[in-house]
This record gives C-alpha cells, sequence and structure tokens, in this order.
C-alpha cells in the first residue's frame, strides 16, 4: 500500500482503481444455494441455479500476476507511479 497519495497528471484526482491478476484467496466461506430447475418455457434443459453468499471474507494470500492501476476519475494509467510509491512504502 502506497504511503504517500498519488496524484493523477490529468485530472488531479488522487482515487484510484487498482487491478490485480492471478490473486489467490485463503480461509473465506462460501455458502452455495443450489436450486434444481425444470424444464419449462423459461428453461430449456433442466439444471442447477446457484446462487453465493459470503458468510466470511477471505484474506489475499498473495498476488501472481501483473498489477495495474488507473485514475478512478479520468481513467488515465498510474501504474508506474503506483508501483514506485508502493515499493518505497515497502522498502521503509
Amino acid at each position: 500500500m502506497p504511503e504517500r497519495a498519488i496524484v493523477c497528471p490529468q485530472c488531479g484526482s488522487t482515487d484510484l482503481l487498482v487491478i490485480s491478476t492471478g490473486v489467490v484467496f485463503r480461509g473465506g466461506v462460501v455458502l452455495e444455494t443450489l436450486r434444481w430447475m425444470e424444464a419449462d418455457e423459461d428453461v430449456d434443459e433442466p439444471h442447477y441455479h446457484v446462487e453465493e453468499q459470503i458468510l466470511e471474507e477471505p484474506e489475499i494470500a498473495e498476488t501472481e500476476g501483473p498489477v495495474r492501476a488507473l485514475c478512478a476519475q479520468c481513467l488515465t494509467d498510474v501504474t508506474t507511479r503506483y508501483l514506485e510509491t508502493d515499493e518505497k512504502g515497502q522498502a521503509s
């Protein structure tokens, strides 16, 4: 997590959207409710309809893929600034 605000060079916003791929979660609890859907005019073939409810939020164990940061206001790519600030924060 960056130690200081990252300012978008385009619009001046400090709000970010950070997209991480390859995120591995551990420790969460999910309840799945499976309901059998019979064939009728709304359903072509019988199948289960699945509803999920999170009972306990999982924690991020690791991130295996790349990270991308975008300004939440104008979507300018600020990944380089995010990574530089984040690396300085981890080195402290």
